[in-house]
Parts: C-alpha cells; structure tokens; sequence
C-alpha cells in the first residue's frame, strides 16, 4: 500500500474512535489530525521542505488577549483606553491607526485595524 494511502486510512481511525467517543473535544480532533500528519511529513521530510511550512502555518495559534481598564480624563471627563505595548508590537498598530470596535455577546470588545480604501 502506497503510503500516502497507509496514512489516510490511519487518520480516518484515528477520527473514528474520537468521533465515536464524547470524551474528546474538537482540539482533541485537531491534535490527532496534525500528529498523523507530522508522521507523514517526516516520512517525506528529505522531498517536503513546502509540506513543513504549510504545516507550521496550520499549527493552532494562541489568541492573545487583553483586559485593559477604561479610565476617565480628571479635567473632561472624557473616557480613554491606554494599549500595553505588548499589544501595540503583536498587532503593529500605528499612531493614526482607525481601529473598529467589534461588541461581543459578553459585552467585551474586539478591536481590529480598520483596512483602508484604496
């Protein structure tokens, strides 16, 4: 059996049994996907150098999150958010930067650079 085929078939069971057991969760699902495709990978490794950077891009990315309090002007009274500078390095927004104000169900906010018109 051609190999390519061999792990095909070793992921589907894979997906069987956790699909088949309500233990497992959707990352659970994820994690057994990309193990067996890392086995896959590096039985190619010596022909795939492209198969490895496609896979370091579907590896889960940690979503970076922050709570940052609302304060209030002391003279105006006018309300304002100071960004940590963690958060300003990670997205690279900019002075000038229009950002939009996204409201969740929780009453939280997502906030993302506003792209500009060409």
């Amino acid at each position: 059996m051609e190999p390519i085929i061999r792990h095909s078939n070793i992921i589907a069971d894979h997906l069987a049994e956790i699909l088949d057991d309500e233990q497992y969760t959707v990352e659970d699902a994820h994690r057994v996907i990309l193990d067996e495709i890392m086995s896959l990978y590096d039985y190619h490794k010596s022909r795939c150098e492209k198969f490895k950077k496609f896979m370091e891009m579907m590896q889960p990315k940690q979503n970076d999150t922050w709570i940052v309090p609302v304060e209030s002007d002391p003279i105006n009274g006018d309300f304002y958010v100071t960004f940590p500078d963690e958060l300003i390095e990670k997205t690279g927004w900019v002075t000038g930067d229009t950002l939009e104000w996204i409201q969740k169900d929780d009453e939280s906010y997502i906030l993302r650079k506003k792209e500009v018109d060409s």
